[in-house]
């Protein structure tokens, strides 16, 4: 009987080097202005997700999976919940 070789798949990500804004809010309670930014980078990185081909839904965004890099630009994390949708319909 011969002897197979099993089949090993790995996932690479890519070191962020940051904090999540839920280590943030623990120790720094956001401004108004502050949130509003915030809130512009996240609607950036949405969009960007839904004009990809498949669309692309996170379905998990929260403050443990946005993370500020040490640039200060907020990246979104944890794409595991994240699902390619197929575009449905057109015109007619």
């Amino acid at each position: 009987m011969g002897h197979s070789l099993g089949t090993r798949l790995y996932l690479a990500q890519e070191y962020i080097e940051g904090r999540s804004l839920e280590e943030e809010l623990c120790n720094h309670q956001f401004s108004e202005s502050e949130i509003v930014g915030i809130a512009k980078e996240v609607l950036d990185i949405l969009c960007h997700l839904q004009s990809l081909s498949p669309m692309v839904f996170h379905r998990d965004i929260k403050p443990a999976n946005l993370m500020r890099r040490s640039d200060g630009k907020i990246i979104l994390v944890d794409l595991g919940a994240a699902r390619q949708e197929r575009e449905v319909g057109g015109p007619g």
